[in-house]
């Protein structure tokens, strides 16, 4: 199943039936059973007398495998042999397609108990997308909005850009016409945009900061809060302002000073 071993050892062929039972745990059950000791070699039963005491053996990671979303729980392992169920699951690892192994699979189960049949088969790749299809969903969506809000955010510092420097071109050929580089011209612009970009990206943060708390249960391995990524959605919208805003800063640094001032 590829979980992690941290401590001691995984099953092998001597732990049968007959043999010393054993267990291994997860980190979760080792921080609540045994609180900071050493698990391996400690004993544990899984039920009042009498019955049979199990050595820790090992230690595994933590897994999530109800949902992504719930917290790892206390967690045991045991030995098929020894503590034997009504049903049980095979779970293969292959090099090809998995489904390529279902018949060859029954046959081998066939062969063995012909009264135990394989109930179904699945590729745990597809039990995955399944289990997380909703959630996949509801980012999704997600995604597409805030998509339209970066459009709408674009379109909008490219209107409000484009609208004042039309209203200040006398303004920037005077500047022109006095001895002003067009460089000059186009960094006034690119500033005032970069003003107001960074006060949007401000007030985003603090919003942000207080409405990621309602999609903590949508995440997974990443926090609310998670520093990286307000920082690399701050630079993302910066850079896209910056750009909005840069095609009318070019227009407004090329104007010709001498033609407007005669038309004035």
């Amino acid at each position: 199943m590829g979980i992690r071993l941290l401590k001691g050892r995984a099953f092998g062929e001597a732990d049968a039936h007959d043999s010393q039972s054993v267990v291994i745990v997860n980190a979760s059950f080792a921080r609540m059973a045994f609180k900071g000791r050493d698990p391996l070699a400690q004993q544990i039963s899984f039920g009042p007398p009498p019955a049979p005491w199990s050595q820790v053996v090992g230690v595994v990671a933590d897994t999530r495998d109800s949902a992504l979303a719930e917290e790892p729980i206390p967690e045991t392992y045991v030995p098929y042999l020894q503590q034997p169920s009504f049903s049980m699951s095979f779970v293969l690892r292959t090099a090809g397609s998995p489904l390529a192994l279902v018949r060859p699979v029954r046959a081998t189960v066939e062969s063995v108990d012909k009264n135990q049949p394989l109930a179904e088969a699945a590729v745990l790749d597809e039990v995955i997308d399944d289990s997380v299809a909703p959630r996949r969903f509801q980012m999704m969506l997600l995604g597409l909005f805030a998509l339209l809000a970066l459009v709408l955010a674009v379109v909008g510092v490219y209107g409000v850009t484009n609208y004042s420097c039309a209203q200040r071109t006398h303004e920037f050929g005077i500047r022109i016409a006095l001895g002003a580089e067009r460089s000059d011209v186009l960094r006034i612009v690119v500033r005032q945009a970069l003003k107001v970009a960074l006060t949007g990206v401000g007030v985003g943060i603090a919003a942000a900061l207080v409405l990621t708390r309602l999609l903590s249960s949508l995440l997974y391995g990443v926090k609310p809060d998670d520093p990286l990524t307000f920082l690399a959605v701050s630079m993302i919208l910066t850079a896209v302002a910056l750009l909005a805003a840069y095609l009318p800063a070019r227009r407004a640094a090329d104007i010709d000073a001498a033609e407007l001032l005669r038309r004035e």
